[in-house]
């Protein structure tokens, strides 16, 4: 056969792989990759987006001549709160204490009940697998409602404080650990665990020695996340009664310290940037 035939068909079958990866050689040799404006799903996706928010605004019929007016008082607005006001800054300091404290109680109890909970969610290890479907259904119930609805139930029962933010925080987060608990079982390899069913290990050891070590880095990296939300939560919450520093944000601003608001708004940043730096550097060191 004709070398130069040969060289070409093996040009030509690479080629034929190259676009099957959606990469396209020119002429000139340079590379050029596929156009994401000709893929369908994405044409209609973006029509889509439009047209929805274009029925959104329209449907909370907006008053444009108020909002630019509310734009143009922004600078005003903020010559108020660059005025730093450090008077209530024990009450402050006080006050990220207990909202840090609720964040780490609701996290906790949280965690235990969700990882408890997880073993009979994750259809690998699960003992009945009915219970999956069942519990998956109600987490994702108790999911659907934020936190802060969960809050204003307890706070009829139990009154204002953060004994409320705890458990209000308690039943969504135990949900939150529950479903992404029974993820990181579920991806386990099952070859380890057939491995250790074959020495036979029970249920119990498999879980501690397979099932734990392997879907730890994934745990931790869950846990940071829902105790961020939870102290961002917990921030919040303040402002309707379960305590903490939201109810000094608060508070300052309904009396119209906006110095002592910004106060309080900067430690809640510095704290969560420390804390994301803190996680990050946990979860490195665990990889």
């Amino acid at each position: 056969m004709d070398a130069t035939l040969v060289k070409q068909g093996y040009i030509n079958s690479k080629e034929d792989e190259k676009k099957e990866v959606g990469v396209r050689y020119q002429k000139n040799g340079k590379i050029q990759t596929a156009d994401p404006t000709r893929e369908r799903g994405i044409k209609i996706f973006l029509v889509c987006f439009i047209v929805i928010g274009a029925i959104s605004v329209y449907t909370m019929k907006m008053d444009w001549v108020q909002l630019f007016q509310g734009i143009s008082q922004i600078p005003d607005a903020l010559s108020k709160l660059v005025k730093i006001d450090f008077s209530a800054l024990d009450i402050t300091i006080h006050a990220l204490f207990e909202s840090i404290a609720v964040a780490i109680l609701a996290t906790i109890y949280s965690l235990v009940g969700g990882m408890f909970l997880a073993v009979f969610m994750a259809r690998n290890i699960t003992p009945f697998r009915f219970l999956s479907v069942l519990l998956s259904a109600i987490f994702t119930f108790l999911r659907a409602i934020p936190s802060i609805i969960w809050v204003l139930l307890v706070l009829v029962c139990v009154g204002f404080g953060s004994t409320a933010g705890v458990i209000g925080m308690c039943i969504s987060s135990t949900a939150f650990f529950a479903k992404c608990f029974a993820q990181c079982f579920e991806e386990v390899s099952e070859d380890t665990m057939e491995a250790l069913r074959a020495m036979g290990a029970g249920k119990i050891k498999i879980f501690f020695r397979a099932v734990l070590p392997s879907a730890f880095t994934s745990l931790l990296a869950w846990t940071s996340i829902s105790f961020e939300n939870n102290f961002a939560a917990s921030a919040v919450l303040g402002t309707v009664g379960a305590g903490g520093i939201g109810y000094v944000v608060a508070n300052s601003m309904t009396r119209y310290a906006y110095g002592q608001a910004i106060v309080a708004i900067i430690i809640i940043l510095l704290f969560t940037y420390c804390m994301e730096i803190g996680f990050t550097a946990l979860k490195e060191r665990n990889k």
